[in-house]
């Protein structure tokens, strides 16, 4: 099992102070194996907690120098629905982070909207009132509706790529997705738009106010020498200015 980040550019400006860590795994005769195939195993023989407490721990390590460096602020780590409702996983979060010597705010948990819903109503705020922030992952697929938002206690909603995939091409998305992004804001959230893969599709998701970017038309899932150099470059350039 190896992590990944994939990073979570600025709409606007294209500052990084934020990545999603990703389970990567790669086997000497099937290749590379797919991420869902590893969570489903983990789920299957009952190792879920520890494939989470694995990349939580990953993740807080790349934070920890990354912020040492001034380079990302946050980083988010994907949980399942039942391991949100589990306590064993806030003692972990927590037990992590005090080791790490990261502070809670520097941690976000993704949970998939079309799983997660209810768990994130009901459990959520135990989180949340320890520090960790909360994303809506997946947001526009399964039981979403925008409405429903108003009962996520979130602090970033993230829009899946099938409402992004195309965006520039279809004007009904474009009205979801700035109707989703306004009640966001309304409530307190932050966006990002989830698989952004061109830049026209960017465009339109800028001129809907979307706060954050993120996909393979920003940048791929790089390893942690990876991100620290491509974090170094765009510090790089932004310290040098306009030409």
């Amino acid at each position: 099992i190896q992590v990944a980040f994939q990073p979570v550019a600025d709409a606007r400006t294209g500052a990084v102070r934020s990545a999603e860590a990703l389970v990567r795994c790669w086997h000497p005769q099937l290749g590379d194996v797919p991420t869902e195939h590893i969570v489903l195993s983990a789920e299957a023989h009952g190792t879920a907690l520890e494939l989470f407490r694995t990349v939580l721990r990953a993740a807080l390590s790349a934070v920890r120098e990354w912020r040492a460096t001034g380079l990302l602020e946050t980083v988010s780590v994907n949980v399942a629905p039942a391991l949100l409702a589990d306590e064993r996983t806030l003692a972990i979060c927590e037990g992590e982070l005090a080791t790490a010597g990261v502070p809670p705010e520097a941690l976000v948990l993704e949970v998939t909207e079309h799983y997660g819903v209810d768990d994130l109503a009901r459990h959520g705020a135990r989180y949340r009132a320890r520090g960790i922030a909360l994303a809506i992952d997946d947001f526009g697929v399964g039981h979403s509706a925008v409405g429903r938002l108003a009962g996520m206690p979130v602090d970033v909603v993230k829009l899946d790529r099938t409402l992004v995939a195309g965006l520039d091409l279809d004007e009904r998305r474009e009205v979801v997705v700035a109707l989703a992004n306004q009640i966001a804001h309304a409530l307190g959230a932050r966006v990002v738009a989830e698989g952004v893969e061109t830049g026209p599709e960017a465009d339109v998701l800028r001129g809907a106010g979307v706060d954050a970017l993120q996909g393979f038309g920003i940048c791929p899932p790089l390893p942690f020498a990876a991100m620290t150099a491509y974090l170094e470059q765009l510090r790089a350039h932004r310290d040098a200015g306009p030409i």
